[in-house]
């Protein structure tokens, strides 16, 4: 699932669905767990906690590995239930991240180049809508 911007760049959701904290068996982790982006088209990254099950579970996205050169600083820190984070990418890479509380759940950001020879187009698994718990 795209957002639009006003600047015409999209930015790519990746959701923690409900029950994504009951264990590795539950709910995905982080769901699409692996996105790409293009710089310039849809380089930054929204993560959303929609894991209400159980009353709400708290979680983090943490960088675990970033590219030579690059950095995204320390992460979004404590993510309520209903929280977001985004993060724009800027070097081109593959960045990994991990919930610091669930430690099964882990997902990876793949970030081009954009490209001015030809038009960049990136592909990714839509995010679904998880119903609410």
């Amino acid at each position: 699932m795209a957002l639009p911007l006003a600047s015409a760049q999209s930015t790519v959701l990746v959701v923690t669905p409900s029950g994504a904290g009951n264990g590795a068996s539950g709910a995905p982790g982080f769901y699409p767990d692996t996105v790409t982006v293009v710089i310039g088209v849809n380089n930054t990254v929204t993560w959303l906690n929609n894991d209400t099950a159980d009353g709400g579970t708290h979680h983090t996205v943490t960088p675990s590995n970033e590219p030579p050169g690059a950095s995204w600083g320390v992460g979004s820190g404590d993510m309520k239930p209903g929280q977001n984070y985004s993060f724009t990418f800027t070097v081109p890479g593959t960045y990994t991240y991990l919930c610091a509380y669930h430690s099964w759940m882990t997902g990876t950001v793949v970030v081009k180049a954009s490209s001015t020879s030809s038009t960049s187009s990136t592909s990714s698994t839509p995010a679904p809508e998880f119903p609410a718990a």
